[in-house]
């Protein structure tokens, strides 16, 4: 069951063959807290990427939003000790990469949106940065 779940959550950047080989070591099990947070991080950064593409055309409030839940979810993966562990690190930095690439590309998707016309998306006007929270 675990081996699954692992196998695809760490399907980034090549990760895979190294977590598979990690299942099978002792290093494995003393490491499962922070696979368990990396992978929950990894759900959580899933679901952001769906809920965004799945937007036809994201308003500038979506984009915030996203850019938002990213940061957060880059500060949960710092908070991952790795304990000086090349494998820890390695997977790590694999949901980092990801995470900076869909930012990456959500920014170029906007720049596409702005750059194909004036928005008819009737929005707030208004929309700085100040969310009124």
């Amino acid at each position: 069951r675990d081996e699954a779940v692992l196998s695809k959550a760490y399907v980034v950047d090549g990760a895979r063959p190294l977590v598979m080989m990690m299942m099978r070591t002792a290093e494995y099990h003393e490491d499962k807290t922070a696979l368990d947070a990396i992978q929950n991080v990894a759900q959580e950064v899933s679901q952001l990427e769906r809920e965004h593409m799945g937007l036809a055309a994201p308003t500038p409030k979506d984009m915030l939003a996203l850019e938002e839940m990213l940061t957060r979810c880059t500060l949960k993966l710092d908070d991952v000790e790795t304990n000086g562990k090349a494998n820890l690190r390695f997977v790590r930095k694999a949901q980092v990469k990801r995470i900076h690439g869909i930012s990456a590309k959500a920014k170029q998707r906007e720049v596409d949106r702005k750059a194909s016309g004036p928005s008819t998306d009737g929005g707030e006007g208004g929309g700085d940065e100040a969310g009124g929270g």
